[in-house]
């Protein structure tokens, strides 16, 4: 028993079980319990083709492969996860259309200064702050390397003026910057 465990790579519990299995039922003890069963989550019969024709029809033709998927749920009441649609379209030789937004461009994150005051960013933001109906801008000042905010000051509009106020603030808070 220890040697045919060790061979099949099994223990010899397991290889006792086996055993006891193949005399009360013969070779099909052996195989797996699923075998000769279709998948629980196959795709069914002629959704596959289903897809690939609407992919390559006029309305999702210039979609991408999620984009696609929603509109599939939607307008086609077909719901399908995004791996067996991917696998589907790519099996037909079909590509995700693909966004510009980025291409070409890759952008590296520039490193946090090393000391305070070393280096600070100044913003503003206009938005409708209090609720009223009415915007109005923040400006602020942000140290680099801290992340803390050193001076903010509202002004009905993104200005010089309201850039020199946060300035004088922060310099009045915590001094002149490096």
């Amino acid at each position: 028993m220890r040697e045919v465990a060790l061979r099949l790579g099994l223990s010899p519990r397991r290889v006792k079980q086996l055993k006891k299995a193949y005399r009360e039922r013969g070779e099909a003890a052996v195989m797996h319990g699923n075998s000769d069963r279709p998948p629980a989550n196959r795709t069914a019969e002629g959704l596959a083709e289903l897809i690939t024709a609407l992919k390559k029809s006029e309305p999702y033709k210039d979609t991408n492969f999620a984009h696609f998927r929603e509109l599939l749920a939607e307008r086609e009441g077909v719901s399908i996860s995004y791996s067996a649609l991917c696998r589907i379209l790519k099996s037909a030789g079909l590509e995700s259309k693909r966004g510009r937004r980025n291409e070409g461009r890759s952008f590296k994150r520039r490193a946090r200064r090393k000391a305070e005051g070393e280096l600070l960013q100044a913003d503003a933001s206009s938005y409708d702050w209090f609720g009223t109906g009415a915007r109005c801008a923040l400006h602020g000042f942000i140290d680099d390397t801290t992340g803390k905010i050193t001076g903010l000051y509202f002004c009905l509009n993104e200005c010089l003026m309201g850039y020199l106020e946060a300035l004088r603030r922060t310099l009045l808070d915590y001094g002149i910057p490096l």
